[in-house]
């Protein structure tokens, strides 16, 4: 399963994430990664914003970080080959591995 296939319009809204984060959900859907500069370029908004906006991307399971801090850090979509899950009870079940799908109900998986 690709991660840009698990990240529907349904789930990021379950997500509660702002429009700001989902256009960078998008983005990274399309181009495979962003930046915290790109993610300022794309949505107009200030470094401070961007650095919590990803942040909080990276909290809810939706992004991993990749690279070093600072100019060299990418944001991507988060890989689920691990088992583990979405933040909020959404996603995947936790780390065991049990495979038994989404945990939101949706019975998807």
């Amino acid at each position: 399963i690709l991660a840009r296939d698990i990240f529907t319009e349904e789930l990021l809204a379950r997500l509660g994430l702002n429009d700001r984060q989902l256009n960078a959900v998008k983005y990274v859907q399309k181009h495979g990664k962003i930046s915290n500069q790109v993610y300022q370029d794309l949505n107009k908004t200030t470094k401070r914003t961007a650095s919590r906006d990803l942040a909080d991307l990276v909290l809810h399971g939706v992004f991993q970080k990749t690279g070093v801090t600072g100019k060299g850090t990418l944001y991507e979509l988060r890989n689920f080959s691990d088992g583990s899950g979405l933040r909020n009870g959404i996603g995947y079940g936790g780390g065991s591995g049990s495979g038994a799908g989404f945990s939101d109900g949706t019975g998807q998986g």
